[in-house]
């Protein structure tokens, strides 16, 4: 271990997710760029951007709105960060958001997307952006909460081009997405059995896994697991073969 780190006091969360392997290699000095949340107390969070030296200093923070963010990539001139956002003037301004920075962490744009829950994945491909996330809750059958997970297309401004949903009556959610040989696998967890997960056997909570092509339509899918929960969050592509975790 070259230096570990501590961000913040109690009830401060400094990083969910961070690229940091990727970005450090387009960031002055081998720096490297995280995002999270931060929070002095359980009903008050802002969406936290930092960015850290090679020594784990810490060079610069953004808070963009009241939210979290759970992903950040390097993109052409900068990054993007992918998270939710809400309002505290209004209950249901609430939704996913985007967020383009430049390469000095300067914001150069965000879109808000309230007819989804959040962004907690997405990859850059030929100047347009493919997010993965899930949508707002609801009622389920059994009772419980639920979502929807979900894919959209945006341009390179953030202007969604299109969405779509993966539909079943229970939970279900992706948590990352990775290009691969032309069309997009995304990961995440499943509790359903109808509908669009017809022809899976998710029992209680499953990993789940999805290839799509380039509109957003269903290549294949599978679900894996057992009598315990399971959950892909994060996958990559090697060039030969797909690798979930």
């Amino acid at each position: 271990t070259a230096w570990a780190a501590q961000y913040g006091k109690r009830y401060i969360a400094t990083e969910t997710k961070a690229q940091c392997s990727t970005a450090l290699h387009r960031q002055a000095g081998n720096g490297c760029v995280a995002v999270g949340f931060i929070s002095e107390n359980l009903f008050d969070q802002r969406a936290l951007l930092a960015s850290f030296s090679s020594d784990g200093s810490l060079d610069k923070t953004d808070l963009p709105c009241y939210g979290n963010l759970y992903t950040v990539i390097p993109v052409e001139g900068g990054y993007l960060a992918a998270g939710e956002y809400y309002s505290t003037d209004d209950e249901d301004d609430t939704g996913a958001i985007l967020i383009k920075y430049n390469d000095k962490l300067e914001m150069q744009w965000q879109q808000k997307y309230s007819e989804y829950a959040q962004f907690s994945g997405v990859v850059e491909n030929d100047g347009s952006y493919i997010a993965v996330g899930c949508t707002k809750d609801g009622d389920t059958p059994t009772g419980y909460v639920a979502s929807d997970a979900i894919i959209a297309m945006m341009n390179a401004n953030g202007e969604q081009q299109w969405g779509k949903s993966f539909v079943g009556t229970e939970f279900d959610l992706f948590d990352d997405i990775t290009f691969v040989d032309g069309n997009y696998v995304a990961v995440g967890y499943t509790a359903s059995i109808d509908r669009d997960l017809a022809s899976t056997s998710a029992d209680e909570y499953d990993a789940l896994i999805v290839r799509f092509d380039t509109t957003g339509n269903k290549v294949w899918q599978q679900v894996y697991g057992g009598d315990k929960v399971e959950r892909f969050t994060s996958a990559v592509y090697d060039g030969s073969k797909i690798v979930a975790a």
